[in-house]
């Protein structure tokens, strides 16, 4: 859909990831995608896998990817934890994975609309939460910083990011970490 296209803040950085030429962010950059039924996923199931990177956490709650906060949905750094990613998908969050090592991590989020919230790290589910219902939010989803809660972008690569309008099941899961 032309009318998702996003628009960069900041000046963005490239460079070698695990599938090709990855973005690279250092905290004063981002990504904003319009709003729309395609990222919005109210009421809806959906799966985003992304490989990434960090390469710096120094404040809570750096985020990765977001559509808001609430029962909106967003991928980040959990809290002031010193290794744990955190997912809420419509949900509270769930949380686990050690990724703050500076080395390559593949993630999925899946939120099963009435269902769970189920996330993986490097193919293997580390944790499940309750059953989701996302709302509609206004506001742009975001790679690199928190469309809900500015101020807390994200330091390190992120590469072959993904959002699928299905429940990803395990099989599938395994399938792209192992691509």
């Amino acid at each position: 859909n032309t009318a998702d296209n996003g628009t960069w803040s900041g000046t963005p950085g490239f460079g070698a990831g695990p599938h090709g030429q990855a973005l690279f962010l250092v905290g004063n950059n981002y990504v904003s995608i319009p709003a729309s039924v395609d990222v919005d996923r109210a009421g809806s199931d959906m799966s985003l896998s992304t490989w990434f990177q960090v390469a710096s956490w120094d404040r809570n709650w750096q985020c990765l990817v977001s559509k808001g906060e609430g029962s909106h949905w967003r991928i980040a750094r959990r809290s002031n934890d010193a290794s744990a990613i955190s997912f809420a998908g419509g949900t509270g969050d769930i949380f686990g994975g050690s990724v703050n090592d500076g080395q390559w991590h593949h993630l999925v989020a899946v939120s099963e609309a009435g269902v769970a919230t189920r996330l993986y790290v490097d193919g293997v589910l580390v944790a499940t939460g309750g059953g989701p219902s996302i709302t509609t939010a206004a506001n742009p989803m975001m790679i690199g910083e928190n469309s809900g809660a500015a101020g807390r972008q994200w330091k390190g690569g992120i590469d072959d990011m993904g959002m699928f309008d299905i429940p990803l099941n395990a099989h599938q899961i395994s399938a792209i970490y192992e691509l």
